[in-house]
């Protein structure tokens, strides 16, 4: 009986030594190099923040407006001679006519009679330009319309003495003696040709 349990031990001896485990397999990747321009930072990586449609039509419409708005070019200045000036004043009653000064206190009675005018009173004579000779070039308002004209005393009354709602002839100028230098268009012919700067 003892000698088959030794008979038998070197197979079973042989059987576990000739049943050795593997050595596990360690798989070695190989390095791959990598370029620097494919190399990222984190910052590089980062999106940019969406801009919102209102914040891009108001960046727009910003844009536009510094491009449309331009400087208006000025109204050339009118050049007068010969003691002609330019004037900004404005009469709507008697008393105001003391701003033209002196030469020219008749002008209060002419306002006087226009504001008195039941059917067209006067709401304003703008004055244009004025000649210290006694002269005015201005336009008198009223609830029936305006009346351009030169305005200066006659037989000792002011009064528009030339009316400039038309063609406006040379000669009637100079027959009221207005001074040269006006620097208003007037005509030298009878059919409103000839046209020079008086």
């Amino acid at each position: 009986m003892n000698n088959r349990r030794i008979a038998l031990l070197p197979i079973a001896v042989l059987a576990v030594v000739g049943c050795t485990p593997e050595e596990p397999q360690v798989e070695v990747s190989t390095p791959v190099a990598v370029s620097p321009s494919v190399v990222t930072t984190a910052s590089e990586t980062q999106t940019a923040a969406p801009v919102s449609p209102s914040a891009a039509a108001a960046s727009e419409s910003d844009a536009s407006a510094e491009e449309s708005v331009s400087p208006e070019p000025s109204a050339p200045a009118i050049e007068l001679s010969n003691g002609w000036e330019t004037s900004t004043i404005s009469i709507k009653t008697p008393a105001d006519a003391a701003q033209l000064g002196a030469g020219f206190e008749g002008v209060a009675e002419m306002v006087d009679a226009l504001v008195s005018d039941g059917e067209c009173p006067l709401e304003e004579f703008t004055v244009d330009r004025i000649h210290p000779d006694g002269y005015l070039l201005g336009n008198v308002m009223s609830k029936c319309g305006s009346g351009p004209g030169l305005f200066a005393e006659s037989d000792g009354v002011w009064m528009q003495v030339v009316g400039f709602d038309g063609v406006v002839m040379c000669d009637d100028l100079a027959a009221v003696g207005a001074p040269r230098g006006l620097n208003y268009p007037c005509s030298t012919q009878a059919d409103g040709s000839g046209e020079i700067d008086y």
